[in-house]
C-alpha cells in the first residue's frame, strides 16, 4: 500500500509539473493536458510490483553473496520485501504481489502445533522452493504475512522474510 501511495504522490507531482510547463500551457491549458496524461498512466498493478519485488530479492541476494554475507542457515530479507509489501496493505494485494514474484502462497490456516499466543500460529506463508538451483542444498525464499488478529485477515500487520538453505 505504501508503494502505491508513493507512486500516487509521484504521479500527482508529475501532473503538477506538466500543468505548469510552457508546452502544456500552449497546448490549451495545463489542467486538460494533465488530466489526459493521468488517464494514459495507470497505477502499477500486482504484476508490475511483483516483478520489481523479485528483482529486488535477487539483487539483494547477489550483493550479499558478493560481500560474503551468506554464511549460516540463511539471510534476512524482510527489509527488501517491506518496500513492496507494507503494514496496512490488504492481504489480497500482498498475496497477489507475492504470486507475481514467483511465490507459492499457502492457504490461510491456523498452525495448531504452535501456542495460541504465538503470532506465527496465524501467519500466511509464501515460498519459492528451489530459489537457487543446487544439487546439494535446498534453498528457498520465504515470506510470512501476519494478520492484525487471529480472525482479521483484511490487512497485513507485519511481515518476515528470509532466504534459507538446508544442506545435508
Amino acid at each position: 500500500m505504501l508503494a502505491f501511495r508513493i507512486l500516487a504522490v509521484v504521479a500527482a507531482m508529475s501532473m503538477v509539473h506538466c500543468a505548469a510547463s510552457p508546452r502544456a500551457q500552449k497546448a490549451g491549458g495545463g489542467q486538460e493536458h494533465a488530466a489526459e496524461q493521468s488517464k494514459d498512466k495507470e497505477m502499477p498493478g500486482p504484476a508490475f510490483v511483483g516483478k520489481q519485488l523479485r528483482a529486488a530479492i535477487d539483487r539483494s541476494y547477489e550483493e550479499r553473496r558478493a560481500a560474503h554475507k551468506t554464511r549460516g542457515p540463511g539471510i534476512e530479507i524482510t527489509d527488501v520485501v517491506a518496500k513492496y509489501i507494507s503494514s496496512g496493505m490488504s492481504f489480497t494485494d500482498a498475496e497477489a504481489i507475492l504470486r507475481e514474484a514467483g511465490f507459492t502462497v499457502l492457504p490461510q490456516r491456523i498452525n495448531r502445533n504452535l501456542p495460541e499466543k504465538n503470532p506465527l500460529r496465524y501467519a500466511v506463508t509464501a515460498t519459492i522452493d528451489q530459489y537457487l538451483p543446487s544439487y546439494v542444498c535446498r534453498t528457498s525464499a520465504d515470506v510470512e504475512l501476519y494478520p492484525r488478529s487471529p480472525d482479521d485477515y483484511s490487512a497485513v500487520q507485519n511481515i518476515s522474510a528470509w532466504i534459507a538453505w538446508t544442506c545435508p
